[in-house]
């Protein structure tokens, strides 16, 4: 069977200090067990050195919410890749639909993928439909435009690459794709990405312990992305334990 992930997505939700410690909890709580999931924390920008120290000789590894394009240069406010490396992350969030609402655009994605996979790390591409689009039943035509631009002229071969459908209508708002309807989303989604090698499709959207093992049980889900649920250390360990039970 395939690798499962569980990451967590912590927003701009936390300080330094309450970061560290919610990164010794999950930590502390994950222990020895659960050796075929990657357990990913994606802190935000400021936390990133405070969550490398406190996970210093653990097994989980360090994300990064977002990145810029270019390398280095006059870019006031951001962050580039090779930053992001040296800090320690070893994943990177790439086209959040947060982000999306904020006009990032899906020629910027693309050029994020490609900053991400130069410098070696690995990235979480974030595609999905709105209510709206779903509505009209256009749901595979967004998805094929998001993965087809993300990854447009990206030199793929032997690189690892993770795609989280997280449907922005399920985002924060208490709504879970049924988990058959993900199942058909992560199917196409592989079908558009055929280039990739080594790919992982993980499912993200109101993710909760009370709903995990319908996508825990599902071949077509290697894991999950998960926000509300990964700012409690238990809950977010109930969605390790979940994945570590079918893997």
């Amino acid at each position: 069977m395939s690798k499962k992930f569980v990451i967590g997505n912590w927003k701009m939700q936390l300080n330094a200090a309450e970061s560290a410690r919610l990164a010794s909890a999950v930590m502390g709580g994950l222990g020895k067990s659960a050796p075929g999931v990657e357990v990913v924390l994606c802190p935000s920008y400021p936390a990133l050195s405070a969550v490398r120290s406190a996970l210093r000789g653990s097994r989980v590894a360090l994300g990064a919410q977002d990145v810029f394009w270019e390398s280095a240069g006059a870019f006031t406010g951001e962050v580039g890749a090779s930053q992001l490396k040296e800090i320690g992350a070893r994943y990177v969030i790439v086209g959040h639909s947060e982000r999306r609402l904020l006009h990032e655009t899906d020629a910027e994605i693309n050029k994020k993928l490609r900053a991400v996979l130069t410098i070696g790390l690995t990235p979480i591409l974030c595609v999905g439909e709105t209510a709206a689009e779903r509505a009209a039943g256009r749901r595979n035509q967004i998805l094929r435009r998001q993965v087809s631009l993300a990854l447009r002229g990206q030199k793929l071969a032997g690189k690892k690459l993770l795609i989280a459908y997280e449907p922005v209508w399920a985002i924060g708002t208490g709504k879970v794709c049924a988990a058959s309807e993900a199942a058909k989303a992560h199917l196409f989604i592989r079908s558009v990405a055929q280039k990739a090698a080594s790919l992982y499709t993980l499912y993200g959207g109101s993710i909760e312990p009370k709903n995990i093992g319908g996508f825990a049980r599902l071949d077509e889900v290697d894991g999950v992305l998960a926000g509300g649920a990964s700012l409690d250390a238990e809950k977010f360990l109930s969605l390790v334990k979940a994945f570590d039970r079918e893997y």
